[in-house]
């Protein structure tokens, strides 16, 4: 699907209200974002380019003023700012007041963003990672649109994290940080409190062979704990930590694994009829997926290439066309495309 520009990153979500998923990605060397609003089977109408404050490198959807409506977050590579536009419950998108948001005041440097709950007040919260400043910023939101940075942030992580996750992965019910420090060969988890604290768990960070480049929350066997898989920077590896009682982390037997090609971003999906979590995943040149039947660990998937390939580093899942199951988008920049999959490898 023709989207012009240099898409970079994808978000998926139902941003008029009418029950089918959208789609909104941004153009990495112009401010401006593009939507495309979802029919229902699969196929998009395009709504015209919109222009951002700033130009953004990621994205995300989230209703941060509690309106029912979705809203975007986007981030610049360039800035420590986090800009904020809400939604009209139509596709569309206006600058909240006081956006952009500062994030910390050392080198700007995103290389991630994450939108959840971490206070426990039911309002959205943001979190970044800065990777010249070596740390993630938590930025407060009071559920009206507005953020202001949570005590003690930014966080210090003493080497450069990158793109980073939000989940519960010890079970108590509180978001924590899961980070990819790219500097220093280790993955850091943040247990969160609750309230917009975030501390190490127990041996964190946890080394990885290799640099670790972004991290995708899955789980690698059956045992229902959320387990880390990490991508490396340098390597067609990717690195098994498989989640323990309280949050801790150890690499799996077989970890890491090699997959004959470099990954970047990945995510995880219920593609298959027994219930087993799948692995999609943007490989440079191509996307693939690593297909695990249950009770078999993680090295042993089978690699899937989706056809035809279409280069890409970001993927995004979502049911695109109402049959119950996911279907995959990654954006290429190069071709100003957005390439999707729908389930049964229908392409579109």
């Amino acid at each position: 699907m023709a989207v012009s520009g240099h898409p970079i990153d994808v978000a998926i979500g139902d941003v008029d209200a009418d029950g089918d998923l959208d789609l909104v990605t941004c153009d990495a060397r112009e401010p401006s974002i593009r939507t495309f609003l979802g029919r229902g089977d699969g196929t998009f109408d395009a709504a015209p380019a919109r222009p951002l404050s700033v130009r953004a490198h990621m994205l995300a959807l989230a209703d941060v003023d509690r309106d029912g409506d979705l809203d975007l977050v986007t981030t610049d590579h360039d800035s420590a700012g986090v800009s904020v536009a809400l939604g009209d419950g139509a596709g569309a998108f206006v600058p909240a007041p006081g956006s952009p948001f500062e994030a910390h005041a050392g080198k700007p440097h995103n290389h991630g963003l994450a939108v959840g709950d971490v206070s426990g007040d039911g309002a959205a919260d943001i979190v970044t990672a800065n990777q010249e400043d070596h740390s993630v910023s938590v930025l407060l939101g009071d559920g009206a649109a507005r953020f202001a940075p949570a005590a003690g942030s930014p966080i210090r992580l003493g080497a450069e994290p990158y793109v980073l996750r939000l989940a519960d992965v010890d079970g108590d019910g509180r978001l924590d940080i899961v980070a990819p420090l790219i500097g220093g060969s280790a993955v850091a988890v943040l247990r969160g409190d609750g309230h917009g604290g975030f501390a190490h768990v127990p041996g964190s960070p946890f080394h990885t062979p290799e640099r670790p480049y972004a991290i995708t929350l899955a789980h690698a066997d059956d045992d229902g704990r959320i387990d880390i898989l990490a991508a490396h920077d340098d390597a067609d590896t990717i690195s098994v930590l498989l989640g323990a009682p309280g949050g801790t982390f150890a690499p799996a037997e077989d970890s890491p694994i090699s997959l004959g090609q470099r990954v970047f971003v990945a995510a995880a999906a219920r593609v298959d009829p027994d219930g087993v979590e799948q692995i999609v995943a943007g490989a440079g040149d191509r996307v693939l997926v690593l297909r695990r039947r249950a009770g078999r660990p993680l090295s042993e998937a089978c690699r899937v290439d989706l056809e035809p390939s279409t280069p890409a580093w970001v993927v995004a899942v979502g049911d695109l066309d109402g049959d119950g199951r996911p279907d995959v988008v990654a954006p290429n920049g190069d071709a100003g495309t957005l390439a999707i999959w729908l389930s049964q490898a229908r392409k579109r």
